[in-house]
Order: structure tokens, then C-alpha cells, then sequence
């Protein structure tokens, strides 16, 4: 599975913890940083829910974690790109319940780091295959 981590310009300082941490926890898979950066121009969550749905159309990436300041616009923004289902999940029960229930691909990163410690029969909770169109 190929995950891909990205947010928006306004919490570009938390992009290198969430690479790592995916990294670290999605072991058998492929991780790509897609960013946002510090030195980059600033990109609002519309941005980068585009590339988002664009990422996933092409089935370039499986599944992406994603955010901007609050989770709720991202999660607003990517559920209005076709063929991408995206969550907000604060606690590990919400990113095993999303996996299981909704067959998401695309994750907010409120506590990235409890999702994928949560212990779901998944390997990594939050994390599903393509749901395709």
C-alpha cells in the first residue's frame, strides 16, 4: 500500500513529526512526504484537498493522511472530491471504527500517533485499501 502524508500550509511545522510517525507505524508500506513544507507558499486545505482527490483518482497513492488546523475543514474539503472518503478521528476507536465501517481513505491527523498504536485487527487502524468509484 502506498500512503501518502500531506496537509495544509497551516500546520506545515507538524509535517515532518507526521511522516515520521506514519513511517514508523506503517513499516510494510510505502510512506511519501508530499508535504506541506516551511519554505513553500502557504496552501489552504481547498489546495490540498484537490491534490488529494487528484492523488487518489490516478491511484498514485492508496491512502493519505491529511489535516489543517482543526481537521474539520480538510475532512469537509476532501469528502467533496469524488471517490474520497475522508474522516476525522480524534481517538483510535473513531479511526478503527472509519477503517471498518466506512471503508475510508483519506485521515485527519488528530492523534496520528494513538491510531496507529490502537491495536485493531488491522495492523494500522485508520488506514484501508482504495475504496474504488
Amino acid at each position: 500500500m502506498k500512503i501518502g502524508v500531506i496537509q495544509a500550509s497551516s500546520v506545515s511545522n507538524k509535517n515532518e513529526l507526521l511522516y515520521k510517525t506514519v513511517k514508523q507505524y506503517a513499516k510494510k508500506h510505502e510512506v511519501i512526504n508530499f508535504g506541506c513544507f516551511d519554505n513553500e507558499d502557504n496552501y489552504s486545505y481547498i489546495d490540498i484537498s484537490i491534490e488529494i482527490g487528484l492523488l487518489l483518482a490516478t491511484k498514485s497513492i492508496d491512502f493519505i493522511v491529511t489535516g489543517c488546523s482543526s481537521g474539520q475543514g480538510m475532512m469537509l474539503a476532501c469528502n467533496n472530491m469524488p471517490g474520497v472518503i475522508c474522516g476525522y478521528a480524534p481517538t483510535p476507536m473513531d479511526a478503527y471504527l472509519f477503517a471498518q465501517i466506512n471503508n475510508g481513505n483519506s485521515g485527519g491527523t488528530q492523534s496520528i500517533r494513538q491510531r496507529l498504536r490502537a491495536g485493531a485487527p488491522s495492523a494500522h487502524p485508520g488506514i484501508s485499501p482504495r475504496r474504488g468509484f
